[in-house]
Order: C-alpha cells, then sequence, then structure tokens
C-alpha cells in the first residue's frame, strides 16, 4: 500500500502547489488574515 498523500520521488508538482496555495488562500480569507502578514 502507498501513501497518496505525499508522492514517492518527494518532488511536488505545480498542480499540488497551485491548490495548496488556493487553500491557504481561501483559510486566510476565511480568519481575516492578510497573507503577506507574519501571523500568516
Amino acid at each position: 500500500m502507498t501513501n497518496s498523500e505525499k508522492s514517492a520521488c518527494g518532488i511536488a508538482y505545480p498542480d499540488d502547489l497551485a491548490l495548496l496555495k488556493r487553500i491557504y488562500d481561501r483559510i486566510c480569507q476565511e480568519r481575516g488574515i492578510r497573507a503577506d502578514t507574519a501571523e500568516a
């Protein structure tokens, strides 16, 4: 069985990074945190 959350080669693909960025931005927006602050 393989771990589907981590790529076997350890490389992050652009689509993965884009998804993480969208999630990060949404969480910051929901919590009223500006992305360019230390709190983010």
